[in-house]
């Protein structure tokens, strides 16, 4: 049966918006008890004078995770689990995980970022995880909504003060950054030039870097990408999508290769949902920034 609550389908309870359905019932009987104006918005974090969702260009997403990640990191590594206590945030760590593939959680109300299944999903998830929560706050999208699930394909959504929020906006932002976050852009752009001089490897005019499936470029990819993935603890796809977009690497694996051939990306297929999506995003976001004010 399909996750509703994944799904684009708004509810309308006694009392917000939703896409989660058990809000329903909460709300119906949250709105029968008697509460004052200020306890109603206090409760629910409505702001009925909110401004629009303000845009952010993908150079100012990546100028922000490059602030962060210097200002947290120690030898070139960061603790995610510090950002969050350092702004305010509780970290939850769940080992059981529910039938919802849910893997992260958000509460804005509560400040408290909820991890599950931590001994069940790899580190690399649990990363992002944390990363795209962290956007959120660190974008100040607290203003916007409520809550959020996170799912393990790397899909969320989130519960927003007003219905006609720009949802899509909100997690386009929070999913670049936490891809800029977690391979930062200069440290990223250093570590691999070290690899290139190690290895001798020339720029032959397609990018610094090309992977395709001939033996001495597949090899490369061993020799690089794989100790890369290891060095930031990101998936495989991750740093195949961070080295693309910063046109450092060029990857060419046809949809009709044998999958046998290709490198293994096990445990990655959240990041490969989550590429379609910033692929996809990354056009409408563009088309909206070019008519609105940044």
């Amino acid at each position: 049966m399909e996750n509703i609550s994944a799904s684009n389908i708004y509810i309308q309870t006694p009392l917000r918006f939703t896409t989660i359905p058990k809000d329903l019932i909460y709300d119906f009987l949250l709105s029968q008890e008697e509460l004052s104006p200020k306890e109603f918005f206090d409760y629910h974090r409505i702001n009925f004078y909110s401004k629009a969702i303000p845009y952010k260009s993908k150079k100012e997403l990546n100028t922000l995770a490059e602030k962060l990640f210097n200002e947290f990191q120690e030898n070139n590594t960061i603790d995610l689990d510090k950002i969050i206590n350092k702004i305010d945030y509780k970290i939850i760590k769940i080992n059981d995980i529910d039938n919802s593939n849910i893997i992260g959680k958000l509460d804005t109300k509560l400040k408290t970022i909820t991890i599950l299944g931590v001994e069940h999903y790899s580190q690399h998830q649990i990363n992002f995880a944390k990363a795209h929560e962290i956007a959120h706050i660190f974008l100040k999208h607290d203003k916007y909504i409520i809550s959020e699930n996170i799912l393990n394909t790397g899909e969320s959504h989130s519960t927003s003060i007003e219905v006609n929020q720009n949802i899509d906006r909100l997690e386009f932002q929070a999913n670049y950054f936490a891809a800029c976050l977690l391979p930062p852009e200069n440290l990223l752009k250093a570590a691999l030039n070290y690899y290139l001089i190690k290895y001798d490897i020339k720029n032959r005019g397609f990018s610094p870097l090309y992977i395709d499936l001939q033996p001495c470029n597949f090899e490369n990819y061993k020799k690089i990408i794989l100790p890369l993935t290891k060095m930031f603890n990101v998936s495989q796809e991750t740093m195949r999508i961070r080295l693309t977009e910063l046109g450092l690497a060029k990857f060419s694996f046809s949809s009709s290769d044998d999958s046998t051939n290709r490198p293994s990306t096990t445990n990655n297929t959240i990041f490969t949902s989550i590429a379609e999506r910033l692929s996809s995003a990354t056009k409408s976001h563009q088309s909206q920034g070019s008519s609105t004010t940044m």
